[in-house]
């Protein structure tokens, strides 16, 4: 059941979980992905405000976003294998440490320069927050909650753009943006809290969880099992074309539709509600269909909604429903890759969630730089058409990665 224990200990703790703490538990990891999202919206809203204090362009200051990723990326690989071999809550709290110090530097950034150290942080922050609630929740639940525990705990993700970045634009536009990030320090620091409280302490259990070199091993497991790599490889894709869109969202409405921050802030809200909507539907009669085939179809869906947001030489409203139907769809997504990851890949759940987030920040950090050279060069359309293509391609991986008749026994559990 459990990555890191056997049956026994896994029953063992499945039966603790029902009881009652099981609620708190979701509630934690609710609260540290919500804490962690936020830093993958906050800065669009204010990218040229940053840039017009700091002195530089929209296009630069989106450098230092997939400078944030590729941290991400690069921490990634090791971030999944850490938590596996020594301890998940451990890791996870270190890592919205790590979010909290980066929060404060951007803040105090007064140079370009200073942007990417406070980059550096948020990178670490990002490669673990996220990855390690969801392994949690995708492993220390019985297979008749763990549906509900991954689509609860993912819903942090619809409330940071239901709530958190409307709130900090509300911030950022009389105090300016400064102040926002000053405040979502101060919010990760209480989310900080809230998971320390509510998580147990690491146990060190048997099989990967004895330490970090034993987690190590694991750790070409999932890269030799082909349906785990492709998994793997549709997200780089896929994070690509969500990033050369998302990065630029906030600064496409503010220049081209003559928006405000707190605008773009509400657009955000609706988005999230959307999102929201969607998490609640994979919970219930949606996440029942077959995963795969479901994941590969808004995979697409996704795609072509977010690069026609872009593409399309519609109002501003129209692009605004485009972007709603990415929301709803994408939240899907994101639990029915958890759940195909938690049934197939071999070795430590965690080390595969990691690698996991590693394909995305990879992707957002291609996507952000690749969007920013598109914009100095070109304008949002040729963005939009990347977009989309890339959203194509990773639909595709993913219907690829059906694993075969030999396969099938690593996968453990239906498809």
């Amino acid at each position: 059941m459990a990555a890191t224990g056997g049956p026994q200990i896994s029953s063992e703790l499945d039966q603790t979980l029902t009881r009652g703490s099981g609620n708190w538990v979701i509630l934690a990891l609710l609260v540290a992905v919500f804490a962690s999202y936020l830093y993958n919206l906050v800065a669009s809203p204010f990218l040229p405000a940053m840039a017009t204090d700091l002195g530089t362009t929209v296009g630069l200051i989106g450098q230092v976003v997939a400078f944030t990723y590729l941290v991400a990326t690069l921490f990634g690989l090791i971030a999944g294998p850490l938590a596996d071999g020594l301890g998940q809550r451990r890791i996870l709290l270190l890592g919205l440490l790590a979010l909290v110090v980066g929060a404060f530097g951007w803040g105090f950034s007064s140079t370009y320069l200073a942007l990417f150290l406070a980059a550096l942080f948020v990178g670490l922050g990002l490669a673990a927050c996220m990855p390690i609630a969801l392994a949690i929740a995708s492993t220390r639940f019985p297979e008749s909650r763990r549906r509900q525990a991954v689509s609860w705990a993912s819903a942090g993700a619809s409330i940071a753009a239901l709530g958190g970045v409307p709130l900090l634009a509300s911030i950022g536009g009389p105090l300016g943006w400064r102040a926002a990030f000053y405040f979502l320090g101060a919010l990760t620091l209480v989310a900080t809290l809230v998971v320390y409280l509510s998580l147990e302490p690491d146990r060190r259990l048997g099989g990967v969880g004895v330490g970090l070199r034993g987690a190590l091993a694991t750790y070409p497991l999932p890269l030799r099992h082909r349906p785990t790599l492709l998994l793997l490889a549709s997200n780089l894709p896929y994070y690509l074309c969500l990033a050369a869109v998302g990065s630029y969202l906030g600064a496409f409405y503010i220049q081209r539709h003559g928006y405000s921050a707190e605008q773009v802030g509400w657009l955000f809200m609706v988005w999230g509600a959307v999102n929201l909507a969607g998490t609640w539907a994979v919970a219930g009669r949606i996440g029942a269909l077959p995963t795969r085939p479901l994941v590969t179809l808004t995979r697409a869906i996704s795609g072509l909604s977010v690069g026609g947001v872009f593409l399309l030489p519609v109002a501003a409203l129209a692009a605004a429903g485009l972007f709603a139907i990415h929301a709803f769809v994408t939240a899907i997504v994101g639990v029915g890759m958890t759940l195909l990851l938690s049934r197939e890949a071999p070795g430590g759940k965690a080390t595969a969630q990691s690698l996991l987030a590693v394909s995305g920040s990879l992707g957002t950090a291609l996507g952000a730089a690749l969007g920013g050279l598109l914009l100095t060069v070109s304008d949002y359309q040729v963005v939009g058409l990347v977009a989309a293509l890339f959203g194509l391609v990773s639909a595709a991986l993913i219907w690829w990665s059906r694993p075969r008749a030999a396969e099938m026994p690593v996968a453990g559990v239906g498809q």
